[in-house]
This record gives C-alpha cells, structure tokens and sequence, in this order.
C-alpha cells in the first residue's frame, strides 16, 4: 500500500495540531516531550511499586 502525499500532510497537520498543540515539533519540543513522558512512566512505576508493596506487606 503506498501513502499518498496528501495523506500524508493530513497526517502530519493532524498530529502537529492535537500532539503539539499547533507548534511545529522542533528538536527542543521533542526533547521537553520526552522528559515529561519519562517523568510520567517513572511516576506510575513508583506508584505501582508503593501500592504493590502496601498489598504485599499488609
């Protein structure tokens, strides 16, 4: 199946709008993203970890 071009731009405008909120995704941009992601997964493993040992140990 090959992508057409037009496809492709609806695509690319749909993601810029709703991911990076209308921002053209710079390396800058990219970078911010990770590191709230990150921050994020790192939060829940935490979480996951504390309520884990809460059931485990009574």
């Amino acid at each position: 199946m090959v992508a057409s071009s037009s496809n492709f731009t609806k695509l690319k405008d749909t993601v810029t709008q709703k991911v990076f909120l209308g921002h053209e995704p710079s390396p800058e941009l990219l970078a911010i993203l990770l590191v709230y992601f990150v921050q994020g997964i790192l939060g829940l493993a935490r979480l996951a970890v504390a309520f884990s040992s809460r059931t485990t140990w009574g």
